[in-house]
């Protein structure tokens, strides 16, 4: 999913090419765009995946073996370490599996929040230069920025520096300051635009 969405998020950054950031018919379908908000706002990453997968296999963009492959993957990891917690603690394999899917939705929830700081309800049809300047960013001047900025790993910080200069992986480096024209917000500021956001859906 990331090697296909993501090369095409920079590519279509603020349009609505987007796969990242726009659901499939989201200038035509109202309801399925705010059925789409309202799912990603409690389920975060995992409802955008779940959608997303499944147009990029009518799309003939996603394989269904590789999708396959990457499942038993995952579900190997989790059964392997299902078995040691349960050998480890007798009794404790409900305890794991609990914290496993909190862990797994508290995790999607966060980096879709971020991502959403970021890039939320932002169009245009500018150059690719004047798109990659529009990202928003965070500032860490209060305790709930820093620690959303902390549980990201800075991504929301500097994210503009992700899109102006990818090939430096620039996020969160020590000393460089946002280039002119970009754009900081504040985290009260980014709950009113969650708002402002659904209302214009």
């Amino acid at each position: 999913m990331y090697r296909i969405a993501h090369p095409a998020h920079h590519k279509y950054v603020h349009t609505l090419r987007d796969i990242e950031f726009f659901c499939e018919n989201y200038e035509t379908d109202r309801r399925a765009r705010r059925l789409q908000f309202r799912l990603e706002l409690v389920f975060g990453n995992m409802a955008w995946e779940l959608t997303c997968l499944h147009r990029l296999f009518r799309e003939n963009k996603y394989s269904r073996w590789s999708s396959r492959m990457c499942l038993v993957k995952r579900a190997a990891l989790f059964f392997v370490l299902l078995g040691i917690c349960r050998w480890l603690t007798p009794g404790s394999g409900w305890y794991y599996f609990s914290c496993y899917l909190g862990t797994l939705w508290c995790g999607s929830l966060v980096t879709r929040h971020n991502q959403w700081i970021e890039h939320l309800g932002i169009v245009s049809d500018g150059n690719i230069a004047e798109r990659n300047l529009l990202t928003r960013n965070v500032r860490s001047d209060t305790w709930a920025a820093k620690l959303f900025n902390f549980m990201n790993h800075e991504d929301a910080r500097e994210h503009v520096f992700h899109h102006t200069e990818p090939q430096l992986n620039t996020r969160a480096f020590p000393g460089l300051t946002l280039p002119p024209g970009a754009r900081s917000i504040t985290i009260s500021q980014y709950a009113r635009l969650l708002i402002d956001h659904y209302r214009s859906l």
